[in-house]
Formats: C-alpha cells, structure tokens, sequence
C-alpha cells in the first residue's frame, strides 16, 4: 500500500489507481496505526491524494505524461498539507514519483504545493507535527561531527532497511492473513506495552528528543532502573532497532501503514544517540542536542527513502529557516551515498526493482520497462517540453 503501491501502478498500470483507494487507504491506516500499529499516514493520504489524481486524468483522458503530473501533484499537495514544508514536498515528487522537472512540470507542482498549504494553514494553524524548539547556530568547528553523523545515519539506513525488510518479508511468509495477523499482533503489542513511545507514529518524540528528553523513553522500557550514561545510550538502541521491526511487522500483516514517519523517528532517535555519545566522550554542550537530532532526520530520511534533497528540504523547513543548511547537506549526502551503495533501491522500489517494473527518470529504460506495449504510444514517450532549437547546415541535409 501507499507509495509503493502508487510506483506500482504507475509502472505496470500506466498510472492507473483503483478508486477504492480514494478511502480505503485513509480507513485502513486509522485503523492499523490507531490500534498501535508503528507506522505513518503520510504514505497513505499520499496515495489516496495520487488517486484523486489519477481519476482526474481518466475522466479528461489525459496521456500517461500528464496522468503521472497530476498524480505528483496531489502527492506533493498531501506531504506539504502536512508538514508545511511546501519546497519539499514538490522535490518528493521528482525525487519519489519521478517526475522531470521542466517548465512543464514545475508550474502545476508549485500550484498544487501553495493552494494545499494555503489551505492547511486556513484549516489547522498552528497544529505542526513537529515543534521543533530553537537551535543552536552552526558552528565551523563542530563540522567533522556533523560528517560522522552523516556516516553513523549512512549505515544506520541500511540497518533500518534490512530490518525493516526482514521483518516484513518474515510475517508474510505464513500463508493464512489471520496467522499473520496474530503473530504481529502479539509482538507489535508485546513492544508498545512495554514501551509506549514506540505507538504510532512517534511525533511526540520526536519533538521531545529536539528538547533533550530521553531519559522518560528509556525508563518507558525498563521502569525498574534509571538509565543515565552508556546504559541510556544502551536502552534507546533497542529502541531504535525495534521500530523498524515493528513497521516491517504491521506491513507485513496487512496493514497500511508508511515508512516515511518512522524514518523520521529513527533519525531523530540516531541523532540523539549521537550527540549524547560525542558529549559524553568530549564533554557537555560539545554539540547541541537539538541540531543533531535535526541532522539525524535529514540522514536518516535520506538514506532510506534515497531522496537527499527532500530530506535536506524537509529538515530545513520544519526547523523554521536555512541557517543548519550546511550540517544538513553535509549529513543527508553522505548518508545518502552511502546507504546508496550498500543498498542499491530505496524501501519504497525494493520490490519493483526485484520485478524489473521500477521507472527511472531515464526514458530509454521506461519504454523498455513498459508492460503494455499494444497501447503504448508515441505521446506517452515523447518530450514536449523539449526547448532547445534545431539547427540544420547544408551539410547535414
């Protein structure tokens, strides 16, 4: 479900959505995540947003080009209604729903990005997801931190994605939906009774992480000891580790749930790892808690959804302005470039690409990926947008 679905349905079905999924994906997700399900909405409102899209097209019998246009708008529509952060949102859709960006394009996307968050604002001013408390400004000097970071949140992605996948694949592989049921269950309910902060989607600690609370999510886990140090350090790990496993688990089961929250919870959480171990080696104020938990979220969300500037743009945003610009590149690419190398396709097209049936940005290899060949025509391929002049001498004709 969610994105994944809509990349599939784009690269088998023309981008054809099924209608049903302009609920059910929204119902169902309520459902999985309300009832302790870890996961996110973002994916699913993305794709019921898609297919809105997707049935606008079919209704004005539009090309395939302009079907997966309007699908990227009302994706970008969805992620900048809620998080507010409308230049990400429209780099989601080139970087995730690939999508060119040309003239063409460009327009529609910042359109659709504006009047979605004119009207989030209209709607629910001053609800943000994340509240993220003043930062420290950045500082040259701490610099190397910032790129360690990017490396600790490079292999913390593809852990994230191993696990993520492991489990997923693990629960799938009883045949019966209410044995898969079942087996989720008990674990994903074993872990949220024993610690609550692992519920949903995790926003609420994530804001607490920006405001150096931790010690709460570890005792959450073992009430019986008071974590301070390396054991705290010890404690948020398993923390960390489970969150993945338990998204995997809720997918796999059969709910709808996305991965785009808990990639957000897991950098956060990296982040904080992070800066409480560099603090506890060189001492306190070494680096501010809050700017790496910010840096987490752009590497972490980087690596797994293997889109560096939507995280770039999404950190920045979300934190109220670009003065943590360069930390954040810093930590994304590298990120990024390493989770890209250990793990070639992003959670999102792990199984497309499996199938051979992932779009690229790279025409050549979308023709060629193109199931339908009897219905392809030369409108779906062509580049309209094309601006360079031809140019003739006597000798080419």
């Amino acid at each position: 479900g969610g994105i994944p679905a809509t990349l599939h349905a784009l690269s088998t079905r023309r981008g054809a959505l099924k209608r049903t999924w302009l609920f059910a994906p929204v119902v169902t997700s309520i459902l999985s995540v309300g009832f302790g399900g870890s996961g996110g909405l973002e994916a699913p409102a993305v794709q019921a947003g898609a297919t809105i899209g997707s049935e606008i097209a079919s209704r004005t019998k539009k090309n395939f080009q302009r079907r997966r246009l309007l699908i990227a708008c009302a994706a970008t529509a969805s992620l900048a209604a809620m998080f507010k952060a409308p230049i990400a949102a429209l780099i989601f859709a080139v970087e995730v729903i690939m999508i060119d960006l040309t003239a063409a394009s460009l327009v529609p996307l910042i359109f659709a990005s504006l009047a979605s968050l004119l009207t989030a604002y209209f709607l629910i001013e001053g609800e943000d997801i994340l509240a993220v408390t003043k930062l420290a400004p950045f500082a040259v000097k701490r610099l190397p931190f910032y790129i360690y970071l990017g490396l600790f949140a490079g292999l913390g992605s593809v852990v994230f994605t191993r696990l993520y996948l492991i489990s997923s694949r693990s629960v799938s592989r009883f045949k019966k939906p209410l044995t898969r049921i079942l087996v989720s269950g008990v674990i994903v309910g074993w872990a949220v009774a024993s610690f609550p902060s692992l519920y949903g989607e995790g926003y609420e600690v994530v804001n607490s992480l920006f405001m150096g609370y931790s010690n709460e999510l570890a005792n959450e886990l073992i009430p019986q000891i008071n974590a301070q140090g390396f054991a705290l350090l010890g404690v948020l790990l398993i923390a960390w580790a489970l969150k993945p496993i338990l998204t995997g688990l809720t997918v796999g089961a059969g709910g709808v749930a996305g991965v785009f929250a808990p990639a957000i919870f897991g950098g956060a959480l990296l982040g904080y790892i992070f800066a409480l171990s560099i603090n506890i080696i060189f001492g306190p104020g070494t680096i501010p808690i809050g700017n790496a938990v910010l840096a987490g979220i752009g590497g972490m969300t980087a690596g797994v959804l293997h889109a560096p500037l939507t995280a770039i743009f999404l950190a920045s945003e979300i934190s109220g302005g670009y003065e943590l610009f360069v930390p954040l590149m810093l930590s994304a690419a590298i990120s990024y470039l390493i989770s890209k190398f250990l793990v070639k396709n992003s959670i999102y097209n792990f199984e497309l690409a499996e199938r051979g049936e992932l779009l690229t940005h790279d025409k050549d290899k979308n023709v060629l990926t193109e199931k339908d060949f009897n219905s392809l025509t030369i409108g779906d391929i062509l580049d309209n947008d094309a601006t360079m002049p031809l140019t003739y001498s006597k000798h080419s004709l």
